[in-house]
């Protein structure tokens, strides 16, 4: 874990998300992270999303 694990310790939260991986083919964009938020809900997946939000 490294750094991950020193910034966890900080964390004070009833509901924590974590989501790390390397990067594949395409470039970080705010489109294609997640988790994402829609109105009040909030999503994480594990794949391609062919809609549009």
């Amino acid at each position: 874990m490294g750094r991950s694990s020193r910034y966890a310790k900080r964390v004070v939260s009833e509901i924590i998300i974590v989501y790390a991986r390397k990067a594949s083919r395409e470039e970080s964009s705010e489109e294609n992270c997640h988790p994402f938020v829609y109105d009040k809900w909030i999503f994480a997946h594990n794949c391609k999303l062919s809609i549009k939000l």
